[in-house]
């Protein structure tokens, strides 16, 4: 959840509460004073005061509940997301999650094909400044020079449904003997920051690791759009070639 979402529908309630309960002192205090004089007397109804108070309650009350609904459970319940980056994100279940090298990286439960399978997240910044085609079409020509038996399966510009755009691209190589199929996302943030995300499995299994990479992706989000709903389906590609 949130920190920042939380404290302030937290705050919304606290103060809803502290304007609805006064009015009702007021109001109840008056009262009293008023039927206690001789002859009796005038009292305040601070209905303003109560009316405002049980507004700003209920809106608190249902930023909490969006917030709580948006917030990705485990089995058992508990919230099973991650942060890092600037972004919000769902970790396979099972899948281990720890730092390495700078970045996040993110373990399947076991090798398999020779291969583990691991997702690895790690925010940088663009040298110079350019745009996500550009950035794609130069990060596609150091991968060729950098992979052996790099072979483009295909690359993508997304539009993403929680409002920012990726640019994905899918290929096969080889390491250590083994046949790799990857995705590698460049995720534009705020200013020239960026997050990078690898996604890689053995070429052999990748139709059942795919599930759990898009899985990732789809859950990704800014930090302060946690209330917002989530979405369904994979992102829609607005360029792909």
């Amino acid at each position: 959840m949130d920190d920042a979402a939380k404290q302030k529908a937290e705050r919304n309630m606290f103060r809803g509460a502290a304007w609805c309960l006064g009015g009702i002192l007021v109001t109840a205090v008056t009262y009293l004073l008023a039927r206690a004089s001789r002859g009796g007397g005038v009292y305040v109804i601070a209905w303003g005061a109560i009316l405002f108070g049980g507004i700003r309650f209920a809106i608190g009350m249902v930023q909490m509940s969006r917030l709580r609904a948006a917030e990705p459970r485990t089995a058992h319940g508990r919230s099973s997301q991650r942060y890092f980056g600037g972004m919000v994100f769902t970790p396979p279940p099972g899948w281990s999650v720890e730092d390495a090298q700078g970045g996040l990286l993110i373990l399947a439960r076991q090798p398999e094909a020779g291969w583990q399978a691991n997702l690895f997240l790690e925010a940088g910044a663009e040298t110079a400044l350019r745009s996500l085609e550009q950035s794609l079409d130069d990060y596609v020509a150091n991968l060729a020079a950098r992979r052996r038996q790099f072979r483009e399966v295909g690359r993508m510009i997304v539009n993403h449904p929680y409002g920012f755009r990726f640019a994905r691209v899918e290929y096969t190589c080889v390491d250590d003997a083994v046949a790799l199929t990857q995705w590698e996302l460049i995720i534009e943030l705020d200013g020239d920051q960026r997050l990078f995300v690898l996604a890689s499995s053995a070429s052999a299994l990748w139709d059942k690791y795919r599930p759990a990479f898009q899985g990732v992706v789809d859950s990704l989000r800014r930090d302060q759009a946690a209330a917002l709903p989530a979405p369904r389906g994979e992102a829609v590609s607005v360029l792909q070639r």
